[in-house]
C-alpha cells in the first residue's frame, strides 16, 4: 500500500528548542533521548533537528511508547512485550502519562509561586513531582510568564532568620520571595517539619 506523501509542513525540520517546548522536556532530556534513539534526529548544519512528521507521531503516541521502542531494541524483544511489563508494574490509574499544555504549565507555576506543594500539584495535574519541579525551576516550559524558583540552598542562619520573621508576623509568601524559596518551604521550616535540629527556634 502506497504511503501518502508528506506535506511541506510535515517535512519541516524542527529545532531542539521547539521540540523541548512541545514535548515539555528539559534540554538534558532532549539530548539524552536523541543519543539513545528515543527521539529520531538528523544533523543539519552541525546541529540536531527532528522532522515535524516524527515529532507529531511522538506527540500522538506519547514519549512512553517511544521509550518502549528503545527498550525493546536494547533487549531484542517487541515493544508490545515491554509495554505489557510496564503495565503490569504500574497501577492502572498511573499508566497514562500526561503531557501538560502550556496553559496547564502556567497554572502549575502560578500555584507553586503562591505556596502549593509539588506533591499536591502532581496529584492535581496527573504528573510526577519531578515534572512539577522542572516547571517551577524553569528546566521545561521556559517561555512561561513570571519568576521561577531558584535552586537555592538555605543555611542555618537563613532558617533562623525565616523563623524570626515568621514570629514577627511577616507573611510566608513575603518571606519566600526574600529568600528565593517557595511558601511551602517556608511553612515547613516555621512548623519545624524541616531543619529539626534548630527546633528551639520554632515558635
Amino acid at each position: 500500500m502506497l504511503q501518502p506523501e508528506m506535506t511541506i509542513d510535515e517535512q519541516r525540520m524542527v529545532r531542539p528548542e521547539e521540540v523541548r517546548r512541545r514535548l515539555g522536556i528539559s534540554e538534558r532530556s532532549f539530548y539524552t533521548y536523541a543519543q539513545k534513539g528515543i527521539l529520531p534526529t538528523v544533523k543539519v548544519g552541525g546541529g540536531l533537528r527532528v522532522k515535524e512528521s516524527d515529532l507529531r507521531q511522538i506527540l500522538q503516541a506519547g514519549l512512553p511508547l517511544a521509550k518502549a521502542v528503545y527498550i525493546a531494541k536494547q533487549y531484542g524483544t517487541s515493544k508490545t512485550t515491554v509495554a505489557r511489563i510496564i503495565c503490569a508494574a504500574v497501577p492502572a490509574q498511573d499508566r497514562r502519562v500526561r503531557v501538560l499544555t502550556r496553559a496547564q504549565a502556567q497554572q502549575v507555576l502560578d500555584l507553586h509561586r503562591v505556596g502549593a506543594s509539588k506533591k499536591s500539584l502532581a496529584a492535581r495535574f496527573g504528573v510526577s513531582s519531578v515534572t512539577i519541579g522542572h516547571i517551577a525551576r524553569g528546566r521545561t516550559f521556559q517561555d512561561l510568564e513570571g519568576p521561577r524558583a531558584p535552586s537555592q540552598r538555605l543555611k542555618p542562619a537563613d532558617v533562623q532568620a525565616i523563623r524570626r520573621l515568621h514570629r514577627d508576623g511577616v507573611a510566608s509568601q513575603t518571606i519566600a520571595i526574600q529568600f528565593g524559596v517557595s511558601s511551602y518551604t517556608v511553612r515547613r521550616i516555621t512548623t519545624g517539619r524541616t531543619w529539626k535540629y534548630l527546633e528551639s527556634e520554632v515558635a
